[in-house]
């Protein structure tokens, strides 16, 4: 532990070991094995057994690059590699995951587009919420109302709304008031809430699941099946490039830690984070004064 930790040269490859190979690859890792299936049901409202299907099938066209990859950094290094997987996937996921919602629901994005919706809340209202074992309780009106969407899976974005004013939702013309779970007769002011938003979603058109007819499953496969491979970028060549950072002695403890911080606390906590970080830039964009304000 001494050896492993308290001297300068091999900490400063701990926290190499940390931040610059497993905390990549366990984001990585469970974005394409975990979030993929969730935001294909969740999001998209694709069926969860085609969704399996299709992830299936582009898991199997990526295994090959597990192999490509790992040969390929014996030839090269582990460091291109693992730098090269790591700004391709940064540069990339965003894009790849709006196409991912094109070929997969365009009855949602053609919604979002005629009839966005927006949360229009007092910033006061809306805590930071981290919330990694489910056992918070969110009670403001603001809570309620993106609580409400994220349930359905319907993307929003944000506006500021007076101090003190109870938070709505806005969707294209029509408005729903969210409600204060601390007020009388919430069970009430709850199933009111939950019907209103359920109408105005039906009436802008926002679909109750992916029509299959609209899937175009080919696109849908390839966009995953590049995920996959930068999996395999993030993955194959991880264990060589652990074992090679420490010498023999010390090379358990020393990989222990950051591979299990990396990739437990990175990647395992990665749902949580994404809400958390979220929330958090909106909170900042409420927050700027409204002639600042950008979208």
């Amino acid at each position: 532990m001494a050896e492993s930790f308290l001297r300068v040269r091999n900490l400063k490859l701990v926290f190499v070991a940390m931040f610059g190979i497993c905390a990549g690859m366990g984001v990585i890792w469970f974005v394409v094995q975990i979030y993929t299936l969730v935001f294909l049901t969740r999001v998209l409202k694709m069926d969860p057994q085609t969704a399996s299907l299709v992830l299936t099938v582009s898991l199997l066209i990526g295994m090959p690059f597990y192999l490509v990859v790992g040969r390929l950094s014996d030839c090269v290094g582990r460091k291109p590699v693992i730098v090269s997987g790591c700004v391709a996937a940064l540069l990339t996921i965003f894009p790849i995951f709006k196409g991912i919602t094109h070929f997969t629901n365009p009855a949602l994005e053609r919604a979002q587009a005629v009839s966005p919706v927006v949360v229009v809340a007092d910033p006061d209202e809306c805590p930071f919420q981290f919330n990694p074992i489910g056992i918070s309780t969110f009670i403001s009106s603001c809570d309620i109302a993106k609580s409400a969407l994220v349930r359905r899976g319907i993307p929003y974005s944000n506006q500021t709304a007076a101090p003190g004013e109870i938070a709505r939702i806005r969707v294209g013309a029509a408005t729903v008031a969210s409600y204060d779970a601390k007020a009388p007769d919430v069970s009430e002011r709850a199933a009111r809430f939950n019907q209103s938003i359920v109408s105005v979603l039906r009436d802008a058109q926002y679909p109750s699941s992916a029509d299959p007819a609209e899937i175009n499953y080919v696109m849908l496969t390839l966009l995953i099946s590049l995920l996959v491979i930068y999996a395999a970028t993030a993955y194959s060549r991880t264990a060589a490039a652990l074992v090679e950072l420490f010498p023999t002695r010390i090379r358990y403890t020393s990989v222990s830690l950051p591979y299990h911080l990396g990739v437990g606390w990175f990647g395992g906590l990665l749902p949580a984070t994404v809400v958390a970080i979220s929330n958090r830039q909106h909170l900042r964009r409420l927050m700027v004064p409204r002639g600042n304000y950008r979208r």
